[in-house]
C-alpha cells in the first residue's frame, strides 16, 4: 500500500496555490486572486494542474468565469489546508495525561477538565467531518437523489473513521502507553510522565495521519468494490 498524501480536494487547492502564491506565504491575497481570475477568464493559465483544478472544482457552472462564491470556495480550501486547529483533536489525550499526574497537577486533573476535553475533541471531529464533506460536494456533480445522499453519507463516514482513528483512538493509547511506561521510573517526580505524554502530541499528525488516511481509503475502496484490488 502506498503512502497516502493530501486528499484530491487538497491537491486541487495546492495546484492553484503553487501557481499563484507569488509571495509564498501559503495564502492567496487579493492581488493573487485577481491574477487567478484574470488568467482563467482569458484562458492564460499556464500551470496545467491549476487550470484543471479551476475547471473541475471551482468553476461550478462551467461558464469560464470565477464569481465571488467560487473564489470564496478557493480561499476556503487554501485556508484549511494546514491549520493549528488540528491539535484540538488531541484535547482528550492531554487531559488524560494530566489526570494520570493528578498528584502533581492538582486542580487541572478535575473531572470537569476531562469532560470538557471530550467535548473539544469530538467537536473538532464533527466540524472537520462536516467541512470535508462540504468541500467534496463538487466531486458529486451530476449525481442526484438517493445516489447523491449515499455518496455524501459515505464521504462523511470515511472522514469520521479517519478522524476517530488518527485524532482520538490511536493518540489516546499512545499517550497512555508513554505515561504508563514512565510512571514506575519517576515515582518521586509525578509531573514527568504526564509532561512526556503531552510532549509527544505535536508529532502525532506526522505519525498517524498518513497511515490512517491510507488505511481508511483502502478499506472504503474495498467496501465499494471488494472484487477489485485497490491501491492508495
Amino acid at each position: 500500500m502506498a503512502e497516502a498524501g493530501p486528499t484530491p480536494e487538497e491537491l486541487q487547492a495546492l495546484a492553484v496555490l503553487e501557481a499563484y502564491d507569488v509571495n509564498r506565504d501559503g495564502k492567496l491575497d487579493e492581488a493573487e486572486l485577481a491574477a487567478v481570475t484574470r488568467d482563467y477568464e482569458s484562458g492564460n493559465v499556464l500551470h496545467a494542474a491549476a487550470l484543471k483544478a479551476l475547471r473541475l472544482r471551482y468553476d461550478h457552472d462551467g461558464d469560464g468565469k470565477l464569481d465571488d462564491g467560487e473564489l470564496r470556495r478557493l480561499v476556503q480550501d487554501v485556508d484549511t489546508l494546514d491549520t493549528p486547529w488540528r491539535y484540538m483533536g488531541y484535547a482528550t489525550c492531554a487531559a488524560k495525561a494530566v489526570k494520570y499526574g493528578r498528584v502533581a497537577f492538582g486542580p487541572l486533573a478535575h473531572p470537569a477538565v476531562l469532560r470538557s476535553s471530550f467535548v473539544v475533541s469530538w467537536g473538532y471531529v464533527a466540524a472537520d467531518v462536516g467541512l470535508e464533506t462540504y468541500k467534496a460536494e463538487p466531486s458529486f456533480s451530476g449525481t442526484t437523489g438517493t445516489a447523491l445522499v449515499r455518496q455524501q453519507r459515505q464521504a462523511a463516514i470515511e472522514r469520521f473513521t479517519f478522524q476517530s482513528l488518527s485524532s482520538i483512538v490511536l493518540p489516546f493509547f499512545t499517550v497512555r502507553s508513554i505515561v504508563g511506561a514512565a510512571r514506575p521510573h519517576f515515582q518521586q517526580a509525578a509531573w514527568v510522565p504526564p509532561v512526556l505524554g503531552i510532549a509527544v502530541l505535536p508529532a502525532l499528525p506526522f505519525i498517524f495521519d498518513k497511515p490512517c488516511q491510507a488505511a481508511t481509503r483502502a478499506a472504503f475502496a474495498w467496501w465499494e468494490d471488494p472484487k477489485t484490488p485497490k491501491t492508495v
